[in-house]
Order: C-alpha cells, then structure tokens, then sequence
C-alpha cells in the first residue's frame, strides 16, 4: 500500500497530530459523541481520521518535508 509509506516518513508527525484530532471526537462532553456513539457513527469517525493523516501525510511527501528525529 502507498499510503504507509507516507505514513512511515513522517510517522512521529502523524502520531502527534493523532492525538490532536482525536481531541476533535473526545473533547466534546456529548454521549452519543464518542462514549455511546453508534457503530456507524464510530466507523465515520475513524474513517475521518485516518483520511486526514494519510491525507497530510501524502502532503508532506510530496513536498518533501520528512520529520523524524
């Protein structure tokens, strides 16, 4: 698959901006948000997530930025 390796070169960015998004599904104090949210509800959710870092992290390969220590 092409997309892990854009995920390996910038793995610890993608690990830092996971937490951060994952703040977008935890944060709210709604129940049906995130604690007792419906399958299809968990299933969009973690969709969207990994959408937005294979998305960056297909960005910040093709700009050729790697961050890694």
């Amino acid at each position: 698959m092409p997309v892990l390796s854009e995920w390996g070169k910038n793995a610890l960015l993608l690990y830092l901006l996971h937490g951060v998004l994952i703040c977008v599904f935890a944060l709210p104090a709604v129940p049906g948000w995130y604690v007792q949210a419906p399958p299809w509800l968990i299933a969009s959710q973690a969709t969207a997530l990994l959408a937005a870092l294979s998305g960056f992290g297909i960005y910040c390969n093709h700009r050729g930025w790697y961050f890694n220590l």
